[in-house]
């Protein structure tokens, strides 16, 4: 939008500059995403990687009415909140919560997540394998704090893993493998469903 509206060159050029940087960075943080879940898929005794992402609030109401484009009014509808954890190789685990809960939550609610993903990896596979990459995203409020940087420590003194990699998607990232699964959900919502 600085770009769009300005006249002086100087200011354009910078904003350029900004712009490609943030390319860059988005294309590079892609392709080591891709790597890691490549890798992770090849040796899945050697390395687990997982996502954990929240679907967009804006599509997370009960009921809805199938076949309308018409919702019920909102103060007749609950709004629940999703947060999708997925491990490559393994399974995509889902967590709900209606939207009291939700805002109440912190960084308590991403530990519980990853603790949760982890024992169900162990039910369904039986170990864990020696590394463990976490994918999150940028807000301080419930990813980046020392909550969760100090869980990912404790999981290696802990001994559960040999080493863990804490990754934050690149401000303004699209489209991960997490954000098409709450696509394909959003569309089955859309269907219509029961209420909670």
């Amino acid at each position: 939008a600085e770009f769009d509206g300005c006249t002086d060159e100087r200011v354009k050029l910078v904003c350029l500059h900004y712009m490609k940087a943030h390319k860059q960075r988005s294309k590079a943080s892609r392709h080591n995403y891709a790597e890691t879940i490549a890798y992770s898929l090849y040796n899945p005794a050697l390395l687990l990687s997982n996502i954990i992402d929240g679907m967009d609030q804006q599509k997370c109401c009960s009921p809805r009415i199938p076949g309308s484009r018409a919702d019920l009014p909102k103060n007749c509808q609950l709004k629940f909140h999703v947060i999708g954890s997925l491990v490559h190789g393994c399974k995509m685990f889902a967590f709900c919560l209606v939207s009291s809960k939700w805002a109440q939550a912190g960084p308590q609610l991403t530990v519980t997540v990853i603790i949760k993903t982890l024992r169900r990896c162990v039910d369904l596979n039986g170990f864990l394998p020696a590394s463990y990459h976490l994918q999150l995203d940028n807000p301080s409020g419930e990813n980046k704090n020392h909550d969760v940087i100090a869980l990912m420590g404790l999981l290696v003194d802990w001994t559960v893993f040999q080493d863990t990699v804490l990754e934050f998607g690149v401000t303004g990232h699209t489209h991960f493998d997490i954000d098409q699964a709450f696509s394909r959900l959003s569309v089955s919502l859309s269907l219509g469903h029961l209420t909670v």
